[in-house]
């Protein structure tokens, strides 16, 4: 137009006219013959608007599946049950100047299951993950893999109890898998979140809070994760009974010798080491989890389990609101059963209640009360009849409704 030039597919999606749009992609992905040559308007399609996944998944989500559908070619000659199809993928994988397309990135980032599963884009996916992406990712993870069993060594085989003493070489073991920690494990997730902030800093990708400029690598869940870990790994650092008995290895005390963590200097320092170490423990097995990527009904069960969470959270939420709310109308009462003196302890023995945990016996002594006995009985009809199964009832319910979609969030 003029000196224009003006898409009618793009005009199409832009001014709401889907079923034009939808026309026109299905025209195109027609082949079609003669008797000379076959006609196909794949690569037209793709060499006009190599960003067209792009525009279907802001603009007009309705029509990706069309457009996916139209990328595949069936034989109507079965050959011993089996029909010839053709995949025409290339433009998915590769763009016009040679370098990976990034049409799994924008379809990824629709989050659109239904989509996630169609047989394109589950062939492609399958494609780049096989030939390029799982050598660098199962690289990574099995030496995340065995920088948590270099872990396990240092902290949960060889540990110090006290009706035993480790010898020397036991402390030289445990010197060597804890400095492996330090220096391969935290000093490797110290450079990659620099590298990580340092990239996104450049390429703008941030988002203010307050005015203040966070990057977006610091968001995710996973991010976070490996935020927390390295967190921890560097107060152990500090905080390294070995370290701070460097200058007393061979002091007069139980278990003096090389590479000791027995000496006095390190006593105050064990709480706190031991705590963080509890939580690298548990950081490091979370984020293993990321190995049931290679398979399919393993990684679809944990996305599952992280879909009805929520519905778990909530339960959580309203235990708590009705402990406390209890728990303070019994400590109100008059009465002398030490199991609800004051607000602490009753909460104590509500929870118990509620986790069945609750010792029998003590069940009579509350008779001793009677209005203390008929908030208890009300909080167990309340929260073991009700809101237990009504957890039951959600978590079904939730399933149900993503248990259609797992695969294709997997």
């Amino acid at each position: 137009v003029g000196t224009q030039s003006i898409s009618p597919l793009y005009w199409s999606i832009e001014s709401g006219s889907h079923n034009c749009a939808k026309a026109m992609v299905e025209d195109l992905l027609t082949i079609r013959a003669d008797r000379d040559n076959y006609y196909y308007g794949c690569d037209a399609l793709f060499t006009r608007h190599p960003e067209v996944i792009h525009k279907l998944c802001v603009d007009a989500r309705q029509l990706i599946w069309p457009l996916l559908d139209g990328l595949i070619w069936r034989s109507r000659i079965s050959v011993q049950g089996h029909r010839r199809v053709n995949y025409y993928i290339k433009h998915l994988v590769q763009d016009g100047e040679g370098n990976f397309a990034q049409a799994l990135e924008w379809l990824a980032a629709s989050k659109d299951p239904r989509v996630a599963v169609h047989p394109v884009v589950v062939l492609f996916s399958d494609l780049m993950w096989t030939r390029v992406v799982m050598y660098h990712f199962l690289a990574e993870r099995l030496y995340f893999a065995f920088t948590l069993a270099i872990f396990i060594i240092s902290q949960s085989v060889f540990t110090r109890n006290a009706d035993s003493q480790m010898g020397e070489t036991e402390n030289l073991v445990v010197f060597i898998c804890r400095c492996f920690i330090y220096l391969g494990s935290m000093c490797f997730l110290l450079i990659r979140q620099v590298r990580l902030v340092i990239a996104d800093f450049r390429a703008g990708d941030v988002m203010r809070f307050h005015g203040i400029p966070v990057p977006k690598c610091v968001l995710s869940a996973q991010d976070v994760g490996y935020i927390g870990l390295l967190t921890t790994l560097i107060i152990m650092c500090t905080q390294e009974p070995i370290f701070w008995c460097m200058g007393n290895m061979d002091g007069d005390f139980p278990g003096s010798g090389l590479f000791t963590s027995a000496c006095p200097e390190a006593v105050s320092h064990l709480e706190i080491y031991s705590i963080t170490a509890g939580v690298s423990m548990f950081l490091y097995w979370l984020l293993i989890m990321n190995l049931s990527i290679f398979s399919m009904q393993i990684s679809a069960f944990v996305l599952v389990c992280g879909q009805v969470l929520g519905e778990l959270l909530l339960f959580l939420t309203s235990l708590a609101f009705l402990i406390l709310a209890f728990a303070t109308s019994v400590s109100a009462i008059s009465h002398q059963l030490p199991d609800f003196a004051g607000i602490d302890a009753a909460s104590l023995s509500l929870l118990a209640i509620s986790l069945g945990l609750f010792p029998s016996e003590k069940f009579l002594e509350i008779k001793e009360s009677v209005w203390v006995t008929l908030l208890v009985v009300l909080f167990v009809i309340i929260v073991v009849a009700f809101l237990l199964n009504l957890l039951v009832a959600q978590l079904n319910q939730a399933y149900a409704s993503v248990y259609i979609d797992m695969q294709g969030y997997a």
